[in-house]
């Protein structure tokens, strides 16, 4: 009966040393209130908080041991408490709530240099009885803030082969500034729209009696974006039912049409769906249109086989 007891007893002492360690670790949580930084809103970790205000100029922020006691400190603050969500990029927005895309949280690269980085998909044609244009497009577009400053990235590596089997390759990469309160869709359909716009420039001096006097034969277009509900839209298996981005998907089919009807070139276009990981360099761009809150665009060039080229600089600039 003794050893019973003390077995009962030893227990009870077991299990109110687990409870008063679960309290210890609950009472250690804490919940992070970003007002002013890369994204606002209620943050789980230290190095998520981290991420949004280290090296933002003015940035302002508290940590609280609930979730409400930080929306409350938000909207004193002036940040709509519906957009204060885990890792502010949240593309399930009210605009589009029958498809849900995973969060992307819009971050700063520090030392980030779009024109040294590498694409994992690359432009590639080989010399043919007839000229040949490939472009690799990848494009992203976010918000921080959801609506909040947004901007649109796009890089596009340009391969361009003619009869003989001369051949030149260049970049370009695109910064575009959307505005201070616009969605993340909108500003993906943006890349979009300004990476397949410079594609038709692109094609259109190719075509042209600028270009050496060459006739091309085929122009091949692959497109790389990581929101699936712009892909799936722009290949007609979602709807586009949202009035914020009705006009800005009308411009894309638009855009898309008048490419393949392109005379004296036969355009093949395929539109991919990549994972977030894979398009850093357009989220990249992305990033210093909004950081900067203007559009520009540079041009890089990789490789030169042909003296046919207009310009012998390497990189050039313009600003739209």
């Amino acid at each position: 009966l003794l050893l019973l007891l003390s077995s009962i007893f030893v227990c009870y002492l077991y299990h109110l040393s687990l409870d008063s360690t679960q309290v210890n670790i609950m009472a250690k949580k804490k919940y992070y209130a970003v007002a002013k930084g890369r994204s606002t809103g209620i943050f789980e970790t230290w190095t998520e908080c981290q991420a949004q205000t280290q090296g933002f100029s003015k940035s302002k922020f508290k940590s609280f041991k609930t979730k409400a006691e930080g929306e409350a400190y938000l909207a004193k603050e002036g940040v709509a408490v519906s957009s204060s969500s885990f890792l502010k990029r949240n593309k399930s927005t009210e605009e589009e709530k029958s498809v849900a895309e995973e969060p992307k949280t819009k971050k700063r690269r520090s030392s980030y240099d779009a024109e040294e980085d590498t694409l994992p998909v690359r432009a590639n044609a080989t010399a043919t009885a007839r000229s040949k244009i490939v472009i690799v497009i990848f494009f992203d577009g976010g918000a921080r803030g959801n609506p909040g400053v947004a901007g649109a990235g796009a890089v596009l590596e340009v391969i361009k082969v003619s009869p003989a089997g001369d051949k030149t390759e260049h970049r370009c990469f695109i910064r575009h500034f959307v505005g201070y309160n616009a969605t993340n869709n909108v500003a993906e359909y943006e890349g979009f729209l300004h990476g397949m716009s410079e594609a038709k420039k692109e094609i259109t001096s190719f075509v042209s009696k600028a270009n050496c006097g060459a006739t091309a034969a085929t122009a091949e277009i692959k497109v790389y974006g990581d929101s699936n509900l712009v892909i799936q839209q722009l290949e007609g298996k979602f709807r586009c039912k949202s009035p914020n981005i009705r006009k800005l998907y009308e411009k894309g089919v638009a855009l898309i049409k008048e490419l393949k009807a392109m005379n004296s070139i036969r355009v093949q276009l395929k539109l991919n769906h990549v994972a977030r990981e894979a398009n850093s360099m357009a989220d990249g761009l992305a990033n210093e249109a909004m950081d900067q809150r203007r559009s520009w665009k540079t041009f890089q060039q990789t490789s030169t086989d042909t003296p046919c080229t207009a310009n012998n600089a390497t990189t050039s600039t313009a600003f739209v």
